[in-house]
């Protein structure tokens, strides 16, 4: 091994020892604890200064924890400004999701208006054939099924000559001097 080793050749060799034997069990490490420090004890009315002299080892108690308060002090400072840090971030993210929702709404609406446009209009269009005094029918020859329609009325006109059978029956009605045949669009 050389001696300038960078952290992913580390990472490689810990990757190839592992799997030198892939049935031995993988230690991961728990993950980062809490920074936690105990209370400082209470503080120390009197306390002489540091010297070399007999007693000054109060001192150096007194400093020691007069440390850890500073440290603890510090510690609650940083949670609160994480704190403040994620309640932020989570207002920011609950604001940006609801902008999302807003115009994914606002889009699916437009999108249902769309639909039902179109539907109101084959229905309109439906109920206006149904409204109209004209059937439409389709008109079958000796070649085959043509391609025109013909608009016949449902009620014949005084101008209609008797030949021609008014009511529609199941059998398709066929006139005696020309050979087509009318049939009604829901046979089809």
């Amino acid at each position: 091994m050389s001696h300038n080793i960078n952290p992913s050749q580390i990472q490689r060799e810990e990757l190839n020892k592992l799997l030198k034997d892939p049935t031995k069990p993988v230690e991961l490490p728990d993950a980062p604890r809490k920074k936690e420090i105990a209370p400082a004890r209470e503080m120390f009315a009197h306390v002489q200064g540091s010297s070399a002299g007999a007693g000054s080892g109060e001192f150096h108690v007194y400093k020691q924890s007069r440390r850890r308060e500073y440290d603890r002090i510090q510690l609650m400072e940083e949670e609160k400004v994480e704190e403040a840090n994620a309640r932020d971030f989570e207002q920011r993210r609950l604001e940006r999701e609801k902008l999302a929702n807003d115009k994914t709404s606002k889009n699916r609406n437009r999108r249902n208006k769309r639909k039902l446009g179109k539907s109101d209009a084959k229905t309109r269009l439906s109920n206006d054939k149904d409204d109209s005094d004209f059937k439409k029918r389709r008109m079958v020859g000796d070649s085959g099924i043509g391609s025109d329609l013909a608009d016949i009325p449902d009620k014949p006109d005084k101008t209609v000559s008797a030949d021609i059978p008014t009511a529609v029956s199941d059998t398709p009605a066929t006139a005696p001097e020309n050979p087509i045949t009318l049939v009604d669009d829901k046979d089809w």
